[in-house]
């Protein structure tokens, strides 16, 4: 929440964590691939091995991923459409009453709201910057 309110969005890129996964699994099968087809080449003499390799993964892996990361994105521009603070999962619930005051004090602190602005009003003025300007942080 502090995050949002004190720098400009310019400045900001989210990079889901599915990402690492998705480079680390192209730099793993492209080291399985290297090793094969030499083991392949020193051991069969089957050069022609590499290029059905690489079709494989290309036809496979590579639509594979753009297709999941095309539903994570549309996954999380409809969570951020529907965002409600009060929807949010809080790990303790006790916690829930301290969390919705600091986010009522940084929207009136930050002119998001009048400093005389009821807690329900700086929530719903939260909700309103977060559906404004982390969709087009969230997906590039």
């Amino acid at each position: 929440a502090s995050f949002l309110a004190l720098h400009p969005l310019r400045k900001m890129d989210v990079v889901p964590v599915s990402l690492a996964l998705v480079a680390f699994g192209a730099t793993a099968t492209t080291w399985i691939v290297n090793v094969a087809s030499h083991a392949f080449e020193l051991y069969f003499g089957i050069s022609g091995l590499n290029f059905r390799i690489l079709c494989c993964i290309i036809l496979v892996v590579i639509p594979y991923t753009g297709r999941r990361w095309t539903r994570k994105q549309a996954t999380i521009q409809l969570e951020l459409d529907n965002f409600a603070v009060r929807k949010t999962v809080c790990a303790k619930e006790d916690d829930r009453r301290v969390i919705y005051g600091n986010i009522a004090a940084l929207m009136r602190e930050t002119g998001g709201v009048e400093a005389g602005a009821t807690m329900d009003e700086a929530l719903e003025s939260f909700e309103d910057l977060v559906r404004a300007t982390l969709p087009s942080a969230m997906i590039r």
